[in-house]
């Protein structure tokens, strides 16, 4: 298998929340802060621990809806691999739950969906981690057995209903977690 790269995909950016632009390498970013009211992006800033075991949003219907726990700590930026995206990542414990914190903006549009994976440095040894949920967040357990020495890196890729447990080749954004 060779390894996954960034694949050709029709990035279209989503709206961003507002907020102060946060500067990541040569690239900007607009990621909303709990003081410019919250919102779904607040989840990539630190924040004390009794603000981020749940949340309740308010879904398109009016009715709230439970949001994902998230991590205490500081996030690590992912190296976009289209356009558009914008990810980070932080490893630490949620309820005795060594736990992988993703969040990815600037999803590009798919008739597929995202796959989480732990990658070693040479990009040939990945191990599933789970699936990214529909607003680009995800909280998944990591099991006690995986030697996170190995498996340094997080990447996310498009992947199609096809059956197939392999990573597609296509990947969104790539780079190590932060440790919390």
């Amino acid at each position: 298998m060779s390894p996954p790269t960034a694949g050709a995909i029709g990035a279209t950016p989503t709206r961003r929340a507002p907020g102060p632009t946060i500067r990541l390498g040569n690239r900007s970013a607009r990621w909303a802060s709990a003081r410019h009211g919250g919102g779904p992006h607040s989840a990539l800033l630190p924040q004390p621990r009794s603000s981020v075991l749940r949340r309740a949003a308010a879904s398109p219907g009016g009715r709230d809806r439970e949001q994902p726990p998230t991590l205490a700590g500081t996030s690590q930026a992912l190296e976009p691999l289209v356009p558009s995206a914008l990810g980070s990542a932080r490893m630490g414990d949620l309820s005795g739950q060594r736990s992988l914190d993703i969040k990815v903006e600037g999803l590009p549009k798919t008739s597929g969906y995202f796959e989480v994976w732990l990658m070693d440095r040479s990009h040939r040894k990945l191990i599933s981690m789970g699936v990214l949920g529909a607003d680009g967040h995800a909280v998944l357990p990591v099991p006690e057995n995986v030697d996170l020495t190995e498996y340094s890196i997080v990447d996310v890729s498009v992947q199609e209903f096809n059956g197939s447990p392999e990573h597609s080749g296509n990947s969104v954004v790539r780079g190590a977690f932060a440790a919390t």
